[in-house]
């Protein structure tokens, strides 16, 4: 049995034979730990009640025939961001392809799954088939990540849609690995987040979902209190976050406008919290990462002409993403809370244009900060 935290990276691929290109890629030949190399047929049932019960309770039960293997899989909680999954799952080897919930009933979920199953029996309500080709790669910093590419197909019945996913599993280390291995990646490939799973998008083929996948966050909340550069931080992710949403959405609604102008707006409110935070950054090594986020919001806010589902702009988004979850903040400055920190940049600006843009951040930061700052 095997229980671990999933922490992976979806990307959709666009272009047919990309492991052979993506395998030849020097950022990933010179990761690329020897003999780690894999290539396998995954076909995958997964299982619910006639009421999907399982469903209902936030679970998924899966029997996937691997090499000369049966295994079943439970995953739960899960949440997504900007393709980033982060999810509990539980596996057994089994001995043949029978559904069966009972070897789950000792741990942490069981008592879940036992009271989501009650007296039903499960039934196959969607499958999947793909080739995976994967490698094991040792990031520059100690880290460990897996890189898979899939291709193949969801079927609900007659029905199909086609699978061309990258996953980048975090296996050991810090989530920027991942980021900045996508983010090399799309410099040379059209690749754009995915977020969501094999298991939803089968949801959604049968007509039994309708929504995205549980997002990571829908807004953010912080203190007065709370210590500045935490506070910016969480400010910070969700817009990122947002962004990698509209990215995504770029190849999945027909409202197109509406996606682009999505990205524009969390775009440009991204980029006003950090002109709102420069002076407590630690510019060291940052400047470059800066100044692509801040040069591809400026280009964003002026051209008409733009179509972010060609990809270009991810590697810059992922980049940023992973700069944003190691520590950039100048530790020789003062420890100030949000609260100070906002009326000493307040008092530091005339009262002009900038005002414009600290009322637009004020919006954002809710109630944690209140406008008679301005008074």
């Amino acid at each position: 049995m095997s229980t671990h935290k999933e922490v992976e990276l979806k990307l959709r691929y666009f272009q047919e034979e990309l492991w052979e290109k993506i395998s030849l890629e020097p950022i990933i030949v010179k990761m690329l730990l020897h003999g780690s190399k894999r290539q396998m047929f995954l076909e995958t049932i997964y299982y619910d009640t006639p009421s999907y019960s399982l469903k209902k309770a936030g679970l998924s039960y899966r029997i996937r025939h691997q090499e000369e293997e049966w295994i079943a899989t439970v995953k739960a909680d899960g949440v997504t961001s900007g393709g980033l999954h982060d999810r509990s799952e539980w596996s057994f080897v089994i001995n043949n392809p029978e559904p069966d919930i009972t070897p789950f009933y000792e741990l942490p979920v069981g008592e879940r799954m036992k009271n989501s199953l009650g007296q039903e029996g499960l039934r196959e309500i969607l499958r999947t088939r793909f080739k995976r080709k994967s490698v094991d790669l040792r990031t520059p910093e100690g880290g460990l990540v897996e890189l898979a590419v899939d291709w193949g197909e969801i079927v609900v019945d007659e029905k199909t849609t086609p699978i061309q996913e990258i996953e980048l599993e975090l296996k050991d280390g810090n989530v920027a690995d991942v980021l900045l291995i996508a983010a090399e990646l799309a410099r040379n490939y059209v690749l754009l987040p995915e977020g969501d799973s094999k298991f939803h998008r089968g949801l959604v083929l049968a007509k039994l979902s309708t929504t995205e996948e549980k997002k990571a966050a829908d807004s953010f909340i912080i203190s007065p209190n709370e210590e500045a550069g935490a506070a910016i931080d969480k400010v910070l992710l969700f817009y990122v976050q947002e962004i990698t949403e509209a990215l995504e959405k770029s190849v999945k609604e027909t409202d197109t406008i509406r996606v682009l102008n999505q990205f524009r707006d969390k775009l440009q409110n991204l980029k006003r919290v950090l002109s709102f935070s420069k002076s407590l950054i630690n510019t060291k090594g940052n400047n470059e990462v800066l100044q692509r986020i801040e040069k591809m919001a400026e280009e964003v806010s002026h051209r008409r002409d733009i179509d972010i589902s060609k990809g270009e702009y991810v590697p810059v988004v992922f980049e940023f993403w992973a700069w944003l979850l190691k520590n950039h903040w100048d530790e020789q400055k003062d420890i100030m809370t949000i609260r100070e920190y906002t009326v000493k940049w307040v008092g530091a600006k005339s009262f002009d244009s900038d005002i414009v843009e600290m009322e637009h951040i004020l919006e954002e930061f809710q109630s944690a900060i209140t406008r008679d700052l301005l008074e």
